[in-house]
């Protein structure tokens, strides 16, 4: 059996309360570019279904071509970063969670955390 986690519940604070939140929309393009800019990968024209259409969107949904990176690769630059930028002792489960072909990480919109957080869901396959 597998769980799918989608629109943005994946992670949890201490009291199990949503860690993430509604991403405006106008905040959609520069948080992909930011996560480009640590992932080394094309994301902007990768946005699937609703990402940066509708005023707020509850997660970001990003195509990833199977033959750019692997999801352990990509595992290891995002923990990399939370490792660089919150820290060694920071428990990567709070940040990072794989499922189905899916990774999901807790992303500082725009970049920053005092924006908050949106799940983002990297969703891989192939590209024609």
């Amino acid at each position: 059996m597998t769980l799918l986690f989608e629109g943005g519940n994946i992670f949890k604070d201490a009291e199990g309360k949503p860690a993430t939140v509604r991403v405006a929309k106008s905040d959609v393009l520069p948080t992909v570019q930011w996560l480009e800019g640590i992932t080394d990968l094309e994301l902007t024209d990768n946005m699937l279904g609703t990402t940066g259409k509708k005023d707020t969107s509850g997660d970001l949904d990003l195509a990833v071509d199977v033959s750019s990176t692997t999801k352990a690769d990509l595992e290891g630059k995002l923990l990399a970063w939370v490792q660089e930028n919150i820290g060694g002792e920071a428990n990567a489960k709070e940040w990072i969670r794989k499922s189905g072909i899916n990774v999901h990480f807790k992303t500082p919109i725009k970049g920053d955390d005092s924006n908050g957080f949106v799940q983002t869901d990297f969703m891989f396959g192939a590209q024609d």
